[in-house]
């Protein structure tokens, strides 16, 4: 699960406010994803979302939708896009695993532009890490903790 907190810089003073990524004001439809598995699609990738089950029969649970998005098992390049609509400033992005799984993020670049074919890599300090030929950000490992 990701959100995105933006901030408008002042150079006295910013106050960082949430995209909305968790609270649904960026909708289902500003978000791409490269695949999904099962019922886990872009709609998925909100913090704080719970797995739904579902009592098929007294003794069978079947998931009705993941608490996250999951890329498909043979997806080697995974990738998740958010369109902001209008520009924004990305001071924070929070990770979360999947409640109650082992299925979460280790590592992630972040790249930005106006279009899906010219992203430019993320930076800091103006380098790119040139051994990889991107920033990799480091994940977490489970649902109770975000980062």
């Amino acid at each position: 699960m990701i959100n995105f907190l933006s901030a408008t810089v002042d150079t006295d003073w910013f106050q960082p406010v949430s995209l909305g990524i968790e609270d649904n004001l960026i909708l289902d439809s500003q978000m791409a994803i490269s695949s999904y598995y099962s019922t886990s699609g872009a709609g998925n990738a909100r913090l704080n979302l719970k797995t739904l089950h579902e009592n098929v029969d007294t003794n069978t649970t079947v998931i009705v939708r993941y608490g996250g998005w999951i890329a498909a098992e043979d997806d080697n390049d995974p990738w998740f896009q958010v369109d902001f609509i209008a520009n924004a400033t990305i001071s924070s992005i929070f990770t979360q695993g999947l409640e109650n799984e082992t299925f979460w993020v280790t590592k992630y670049s972040v790249a930005f532009g106006y279009n899906r074919d010219r992203l430019q890599n993320y930076s800091i300090n103006g380098q790119v890490k040139p051994s990889q030929g991107l920033t990799v950000l480091d994940g977490k490992c489970s649902a109770k903790c975000i980062v």
